[in-house]
């Protein structure tokens, strides 16, 4: 399951109305954000990803369920086409992918932060580690574009697409250097219900090859 590794968090797509916004004005909606998420405990949401590979011209889409849990905990259940898995615990990751019976097993790396799944889980902060603007807004939603203020593997910029009234990311766009893009929506949001901390420990499937770089 190649897209797996794409996982990053996060990635969008819909029409929005042009909009230009002050330094102020994009200030306020970060804070206002930022000041929401750091109320948030646990979230749960259904979501749909797409994978576009610019050389090929072609995109793969997957969809499951995902949780996470500060701090810096979460775990990404794919349901189709295949029941893939991706969590960390907050100190090691797994990446299982079914098709290869295969586990990739690694240590959590400070160094190389996993983007929007450090914002959802509280160890990361959008006004330290990116540049932000307001690229559009529509009646019911903000579309912020992030730029990291160092530069990060795999990821030229970033997008989040914020409900107004719930203060909530729904949707989200990676972009690589080779514009290649990872898009993911997500629906159905739960917020603050009790998530128990074993749902994000992973053991191997057996007779699976653990590969531990």
């Amino acid at each position: 399951m190649r897209v797996l590794r794409s996982v990053c968090c996060a990635l969008l797509t819909a029409a929005f109305l042009s909009s230009a916004a002050s330094a102020a004005e994009v200030n306020g909606v970060v804070e206002r954000l930022q000041k929401h998420y750091e109320s948030v405990s646990t979230i749960e949401a259904a979501f749909a990803q797409e994978v576009f590979s610019k050389s090929l011209n072609r995109s793969e889409t997957n969809e499951g369920r995902v949780f996470f849990k500060k701090p810096g905990k979460w775990k990404w259940l794919y349901n189709d086409p295949a029941k893939g898995v991706f969590t960390s615990n907050g100190r090691k990751v797994w990446l299982f992918e079914p098709d290869f019976n295969q586990v990739l097993e690694k240590d959590v790396d400070a160094s190389s932060p996993a983007i929007t799944t450090d914002f959802l889980t509280g160890v990361g902060n959008l006004r330290k580690d990116f540049d932000i603007t307001l690229a559009a807004e529509s009646s019911d939603a903000w579309r912020l574009e992030l730029a990291p203020k160092q530069q990060l593997p795999n990821v030229k910029k970033l997008f989040l697409e914020v409900d107004k009234t719930k203060l909530m990311v729904v949707k989200t766009v990676v972009v690589d250097y080779l514009g290649n893009e990872v898009r993911i929506s997500f629906k159905d949001i739960k917020a603050n219900q009790p998530v128990n901390d074993s749902l994000f420990e992973f053991k191997p499937p057996k007779g699976a090859v653990i590969v531990r770089p």
